[in-house]
């Protein structure tokens, strides 16, 4: 179990949390809610050779010159407005799978801390990633959110009666029997509230009429304010 600093512990209070937030797509500080003012936050990005392979398909994007340049630009800026609020920006080069949870262990973090990306590679390696970090040998907490998609995850239904009801509201439907097991189907247990799920399994029932999937987000889901930009006091 970890052991605050003596000067805090002299001092009665509790130490901030250690958390350590693995940059995606994410790159900026603003708007950015991953970074929280409670915890000590440690930023991380990994460069994977893969994703610039000649023909790979792995991450679902070809990183071609122009791509790689605009990411390298982002990187960049990104480690200069961290430096800016006194803190850094690890990079790594690598497998993001080897390297996240190497530096969470160095860094002796309570939590690591990701946004998801929709697509099929990234949604495996992060289940992959939460598999390592939650039972593998160096274990600690684990934080998702979404913050790609016009809706968040959390504010859409989580059955296909719902989706069905609320993109249908006038149609009338026959009643379902009761299933006599009385159990809850997987697509009608709620996730924790750490972890956003986004997997297709996640969204069964989702209608496939964009027309009336918009009349669903716009009936269960509401604008969410943007995040403050992290002050430097949350910076490490």
């Amino acid at each position: 179990m970890r052991s605050p600093p003596l000067a805090i512990m002299s001092m009665g209070l509790a130490a901030a949390p250690r958390r350590l937030i693995w940059h995606r797509r994410d790159l900026r500080l603003d708007d950015n809610d991953l970074y929280r003012h409670d915890s000590n936050n440690y930023s991380i990005y990994v460069f994977d050779p893969r994703d610039f392979e000649l023909g790979s398909t792995r991450s679902g994007i070809v990183a071609g010159p122009h791509y790689t340049r605009r990411l390298l630009d982002a990187v960049h800026c990104l480690k200069k407005n961290l430096e800016e609020k006194g803190g850094n920006l690890i990079v790594r080069v690598g497998s993001a799978l080897a390297e996240v949870p190497s530096i969470a262990q160095q860094l002796d973090v309570d939590e690591v801390a990701w946004a998801e990306v929709p697509g099929f590679y990234e949604c495996e390696a992060s289940r992959t990633m939460q598999n390592i970090l939650q039972y593998g040998s160096y274990r600690c907490n684990v934080f998702t959110t979404c913050t790609l998609t016009l809706a968040h995850p959390h504010d859409l239904p989580r059955n296909p009666d719902t989706w069905q009801h609320l993109a249908r509201p006038n149609e009338r439907r026959r009643k379902k029997s009761r299933s006599k097991s009385g159990k809850q189907t997987a697509q009608e247990v709620a996730s924790p509230r750490n972890i956003v799920d986004i997997t297709p399994r996640r969204f069964d029932g989702m209608p496939t009429i964009m027309g009336d999937f918009r009349r669903v987000a716009r009936t269960c889901s509401n604008v969410r304010g943007p995040s403050n930009e992290p002050p430097r006091s949350c910076i490490a």
